[in-house]
C-alpha cells in the first residue's frame, strides 16, 4: 500500500509547521547551445559544407572521414546523443557549422581522449520537407515510367 498525503493534510501541516511553506519555486535556465571558441580546433562554415554536395549529414560525415580520421565521435549542439541515426538522415542544409573539438574536450563528453569529437551545430528552427516517388505501368506492350523528387 502506498500512502499519499491529501491536500488538506499538507495544508494543515504547513499551518502548524513554519518550515513548510506553500511558495512555489521555479528555476529556468538554458544550456549553452554552442561550444566555446577556445575549445574548437577547426570549424567548417556552411559555404564549405555546400562544396561537398551531399544529400545527407551521414553522407557528408562519410566524405569528411578522411579529414578527421576513423575514430570519430559525434555530438549535436554540444550534447551527446544516444544514437546518430536520426541526425545522419537530415540534409546538410540543417547545419550551421561543423566544429572539430580539441582533444582535451573528449573526456568532458565521456569519450576517450584518443577519439576525435565533432560537434554538429544545427540551425535553429530548421524545417525541411522531402518527397520522392516513382511509378511505371504497361500500355500497349510498352512500359511507361517516371520519377518524381521534390525538396522544400
Amino acid at each position: 500500500m502506498i500512502y499519499a498525503p491529501s491536500a488538506s493534510h499538507a495544508q494543515s501541516r504547513s499551518a502548524t509547521d513554519p518550515a513548510i511553506g506553500t511558495a512555489e519555486i521555479i528555476v529556468t535556465g538554458r544550456r549553452p547551445r554552442t561550444i566555446a571558441e577556445k575549445d574548437v580546433a577547426e570549424s567548417i562554415p556552411p559555404d564549405v559544407i555546400k562544396i561537398y554536395a551531399t544529400d545527407s549529414i551521414g553522407e557528408l560525415l562519410g566524405r569528411l572521414s578522411a579529414r578527421f580520421g576513423p575514430n570519430v565521435s559525434i555530438i549535436v549542439n554540444g550534447r551527446r546523443l544516444a544514437s546518430n541515426d536520426a541526425i545522419e538522415a537530415l540534409p546538410p542544409e540543417a547545419l550551421e557549422q561543423i566544429q572539430l573539438l580539441n582533444p582535451t574536450k573528449a573526456r568532458e563528453f565521456g569519450f576517450s581522449p584518443a577519439q576525435t569529437v565533432i560537434n554538429l551545430e544545427l540551425r535553429p528552427k530548421f524545417q525541411f520537407f522531402a518527397a520522392e516517388g516513382s511509378g511505371s505501368m504497361a500500355t500497349d506492350g510498352r512500359w511507361r515510367g517516371g520519377n518524381f523528387n521534390a525538396a522544400l
